[in-house]
């Protein structure tokens, strides 16, 4: 099936259209409605259940600012050896990934011919940057894009943690 001379196009759940790619309504619903895991499940259908989650939001973290700071608590519960228990911290982050998904913008198109501004950020445990190009209607986002560290990077100083967001 094809179609020409399209203004927007939805595709792999995103939108493609002159001013940039945004996020598919119709997939951000199916995030709105996502579940946390449910109690009564045991501890290896819950870390299933947290990894479909992150596996989800990580398909689009490049339209989420911070995503692996915000998405730590998640990825925390997965590791081998660690009992799995939900709390506030964990809700939060479930919650946190789930609004700005669900607030995501859209992000602009790189023009090459023009320069990037790199935003970095870094925490205790995560890296962050935002690609950024100045327009006549002030900033306009490019990519997003977070890691967690390793253990020695963590014990880098803030700025040269800054420097490996970069």
């Amino acid at each position: 099936k094809c179609l020409f001379a399209q203004t927007r196009l939805q595709a792999l759940g995103h939108v493609v259209d002159k001013d940039g790619i945004a996020l598919d309504p119709e997939k951000i619903c199916a995030v709105r409605e996502f579940p946390r895991p449910p109690a009564n499940a045991t501890n290896a259908q819950k870390i299933k259940h947290v990894r479909s989650v992150i596996g989800l939001c990580s398909y689009y973290r490049r339209f989420i600012s911070n995503f692996a700071k915000i998405a730590k608590p998640l990825h925390d519960l997965m590791k081998q050896g660690k009992s799995f228990c939900w709390g506030e911290e964990q809700e939060g982050s479930f919650n946190a990934l789930k609004e700005r998904l669900i607030e995501a913008t859209q992000l602009a198109y790189p023009d090459y011919g023009k320069p990037f501004d790199i935003h970095p950020d870094a925490c205790e445990y995560g890296i962050g940057a935002a690609v950024v190009q100045k327009t006549g209607e002030g900033e306009r986002t490019v990519a997003f894009a977070s890691r967690l560290l390793s253990a020695t990077e963590s014990n880098y100083s803030i700025t040269e943690k800054e420097y490996l967001a970069l």
